[in-house]
């Protein structure tokens, strides 16, 4: 025999079956979503960091093979380019201190072409560049072998429409 409270009883727990069937469906969505974001996020910035690697120029110190002496400067990339190199500056702990830091323009621009491209500043032509502190004093010229970073740009391809 039913009685009257069974049969409301099977209803309200019918519709709360519903009701945590549609949060559960709606959790497993934003799970979902928020797991795909976070993939994409992921690829995104592991692209960007190995791209940004890859076609960045590289500047390091040349060194004879039987003294290591360090005698200048080479100029170099992967993938990337072409490069304008306008100014060399020294370095502090990886980027450039404006307290301690000088900079030195070159001569000329040095051009580039990528990939795979290397150019060279000798360390006779280094001691011809004048270097000045961020206060505009000149000053002495890093030794062989003091971190130096290069200024530069990519080149763009930008053409004039041809008609």
């Amino acid at each position: 025999m039913k009685t009257e409270t069974d049969s409301t009883l099977r209803k309200d727990t019918n519709v709360d079956n519903i009701h945590l069937k549609k949060i559960i469906r709606w959790n497993r969505f934003l799970t979902i979503l928020i797991v795909c974001a976070s993939i994409a996020g992921g690829f995104k910035y592991l692209e960007n960091r190995i791209i940004a690697k890859v076609t960045r120029l590289e500047l390091d110190w040349m060194e004879d093979s039987d003294t290591h002496e360090k005698f200048g400067l080479e100029f170099s990339t992967s993938l990337g380019g072409p490069f304008i190199i306008t100014h060399l500056v020294t370095e502090s702990r990886g980027y450039p201190d404006p307290a301690v830091s000088a900079t030195a323009e070159l001569p000329h621009p040095l051009y580039m072409r990528g990939p795979k491209g290397h150019a060279y500043i000798y360390d006779e032509e280094l001691k011809k560049l004048k270097w000045f502190d961020s206060s505009g004093k000149k000053v002495a010229p890093p030794r062989p072998g003091d971190p130096v970073i290069a200024l530069y740009y990519v080149l763009q391809n930008v053409g004039t429409d041809q008609k």
